[in-house]
C-alpha cells in the first residue's frame, strides 16, 4: 500500500487537475479551508484557479493532518510526508504504473485518467455543467460542454424514453412560447 499516492489520486480526482504540475507541486498554504488554489505558473493557461475540496478529500486532507505541517512544505514530498522538497516529476506515474501492471491492465491507463474520471462521475451523478466547469477551470461552458463530448458523455444519441411528452388540457394543445 502507497497511503501517498492514494491521496495523489484522490486530489486528481475530486479538484479536475493535472497531476505533474497542478498537484505534484501543491504547498500546504495552497490548501484553503474550502479550496485548494493552483498557481498560474502550474496551471495549464496561466491563470490561478480556485478548485472547491469536495467532503471526501476534506475528510483525507484532515485523517492526514495535512494543513498543521508548515506552509511552505509540498503537500507531496520525497518521505512520505509534506516536506520541504517536492516529489520527482514521474514518481507517481511509475508508482501507478506499477500498480496497473501487477492488476494487468493494457497499456494506455495512467494517472492523468483520474482526472477525467473524477469529471465524467461528477457530471452524472449531477448534470450540471456549470459547477463541471468551475472545478475544470474552464472559461466557458462551450469549453466544458466541448471537453464532456471528447470524454464520450453525449454518445448515446440513440436514447430518446425520457422525452417528455407534450400536455393536453381540455382538448387543447398547450403550446409554451
Amino acid at each position: 500500500p502507497n497511503p501517498q499516492l492514494w491521496l495523489f489520486i484522490n486530489f486528481i480526482y475530486y479538484t479536475f487537475s493535472r497531476p505533474h504540475q497542478e498537484i505534484r507541486l501543491l504547498r500546504i498554504k495552497d490548501i484553503k479551508e474550502k479550496t485548494i488554489v493552483i498557481k498560474p505558473e502550474d496551471s495549464k493557461n496561466d491563470d490561478i484557479l480556485h478548485k472547491r475540496i469536495p467532503p471526501p478529500l476534506e475528510a483525507l486532507l484532515q485523517a492526514e493532518n495535512i494543513r498543521s505541517y508548515p506552509s511552505h512544505y509540498y503537500v507531496f514530498s520525497r518521505n512520505g510526508k509534506p516536506g520541504p522538497t517536492p516529489m520527482g516529476d514521474n514518481y507517481f506515474y511509475m508508482q501507478h504504473r506499477k500498480i496497473l501492471t501487477a492488476l494487468k491492465f493494457p497499456d494506455g491507463y495512467d494517472l492523468y485518467g483520474w482526472k477525467h474520471t473524477g469529471v465524467i462521475s461528477f457530471y452524472l451523478a449531477t448534470r450540471d455543467i456549470k459547477r463541471t466547469q468551475e472545478q475544470c477551470g474552464h472559461k466557458s461552458l462551450a469549453q466544458t460542454d466541448e471537453y464532456l463530448r471528447d470524454l464520450g458523455l453525449y454518445a448515446a444519441f440513440e436514447n430518446y424514453d425520457d422525452f417528455p411528452p407534450l400536455s393536453v388540457w381540455s382538448g387543447q394543445l398547450i403550446v409554451i412560447v
